[in-house]
């Protein structure tokens, strides 16, 4: 689901991920992909985070947001406004980034 507590969760493992990397001279980029009811996170005026977002990705310019862009499409085919938090990028889908991701050696964890 796209609780407030699951965000939270999420911003604190990217978080912990970028400041131990900082911390120990290692360089890493995150992105953080939303689909589902996931998407609320990156949501402009629905997202529970949005000042902490802005926060991080201030903080840490490695840090990129990623919406599933059929995510987007459907609920806008339902009706619903969608508009992204400043920085996001839409893909195609969150299956089709997380994929091309991994294929540059990118490491995925759900959460």
């Amino acid at each position: 689901g796209g609780s407030a507590q699951q965000g939270r969760v999420v911003l604190d493992r990217a978080e912990g991920l970028l400041e131990t990397a900082g911390a120990e001279g290692r360089r890493v980029a995150v992105e953080i992909v939303a689909n589902g009811d996931g998407l609320d996170l990156l949501r402009e005026g629905v997202s529970a985070h949005a000042a902490r977002i802005a926060q991080l990705r201030a903080a840490h310019p490695n840090l990129a947001l990623v919406a599933c862009g059929q995510t987007a499409q459907r609920l806008r085919d339902g009706g619903v406004d969608v508009k992204l938090l400043p920085g996001t990028r839409t893909a195609t889908s969150a299956l089709d980034e997380i994929v091309t991701r991994m294929q540059q050696g990118w490491a995925y964890t759900k959460i």
